[in-house]
């Protein structure tokens, strides 16, 4: 019965861990590095440096280095760089997604800013408010901001009416592993308890 009831916790424990992890990783995105530039994302901004060395964690070489102005240090991509930060642009101000509620952990909630791609002439990422954000690749300067499946009007761009359905199905898609990893869980829960009782009586 003990080790049952443990049973019961652990996995009651794994499905919570599970649930967690697939909501926190939203706004996981990793760097992108292109023509010996690396841009990043991280909270609210994004930034892009001039690579001047790269590392791994574990080379004791850059135990030597000596961080300036002109060669700061970076974490992206599982390793280590060294280089000159060309601009940094905040996107947003908001810090969590929706209204906060007490009762989950707090950085589950935040709203973070994530580098999708980088094409010839800008910067583009996403946060999870569902909206999409233009940077200018070389001045770092934000050009515009699309709202998903909202009309935006900017006659100094092109695609003024661009939709990210892209981002919507990956989003819901995120939403309904949640909900069947919660509801796999009560099944499973349920059926344990059930059996459980049985036992017992």
């Amino acid at each position: 019965m003990k080790r049952l009831l443990h049973n019961l916790l652990l996995l009651f424990a794994i499905l919570t861990m599970s649930i967690s992890a697939s909501y926190g990783k939203i706004g996981d995105c990793p760097a992108i590095k292109q023509k010996g530039i690396l841009y990043l994302s991280h909270s609210n901004y994004l930034e892009a440096v001039k690579i001047n060395q790269v590392f791994d964690y574990d080379d004791k070489a850059r135990e030597k280095i000596v961080e300036t102005k002109e060669n700061q240090q970076f974490y992206a991509l599982d390793q280590i760089y060294y280089g000159k930060l060309l601009w940094h642009t905040g996107l947003f101000s908001e810090k969590y997604v929706g209204d906060y509620n007490p009762s989950l952990e707090e950085d589950v909630q935040w709203n973070i800013s994530c580098i999708k791609e980088v094409t010839a002439d800008t910067v583009i990422a996403t946060d999870r408010r569902n909206r999409k954000f233009y940077v200018d690749k070389v001045t770092g300067k934000l050009l515009k901001t699309v709202k998903y499946g909202v009309k935006i009007t900017n006659p100094t761009l092109d695609n003024e009416n661009e939709v990210n359905q892209d981002e919507i199905k990956h989003q819901k898609e995120k939403k309904e592993i949640r909900e069947t990893l919660y509801f796999i869980g009560l099944i499973l829960l349920g059926v344990m308890g059930l059996i459980a009782f049985r036992k017992k009586s």
